[in-house]
């Protein structure tokens, strides 16, 4: 077997690994993760669509399920993720005044 065919067969296999494990779902996956996990290797996967209805959350994979503010977000972020994105777009909208000043295809 040559190297190029080893190497695809692997890649097919951990992309197999990999894949959503939602009943019926093809979607690829992100790696989640449970509170107890120290050994740094996921637990299980699913796609951000049904990562949410699972208890982890979609951006980092952390286990959040049972917790208030998790349940109701309809984000599906943990309360870190949602403090991150919000952070992340305070900075946006602070440097959105910058931008518009220096602009020169802005109407005057």
């Amino acid at each position: 077997m040559s190297l190029r065919y080893k190497a695809k067969r692997r890649e097919r296999y951990y992309r197999k690994l990999r894949r959503c494990q939602y009943k019926g779902c093809t979607s690829e996956g992100i790696a989640c993760f449970l509170p107890e996990n120290y050994s740094g290797q996921p637990d299980e996967f699913y796609c951000g669509e049904h990562a949410h209805a699972v208890g982890y959350c979609r951006c980092c994979g952390q286990f959040w399920g049972g917790i208030c503010s998790f349940d109701f977000r309809r984000s599906g972020f943990c309360d870190h993720c949602h403090d991150q994105v919000m952070a992340n777009s305070a900075e946006l909208d602070d440097n959105a005044e910058y931008w518009e000043a220096t602009d020169p295809h802005a109407n005057v």
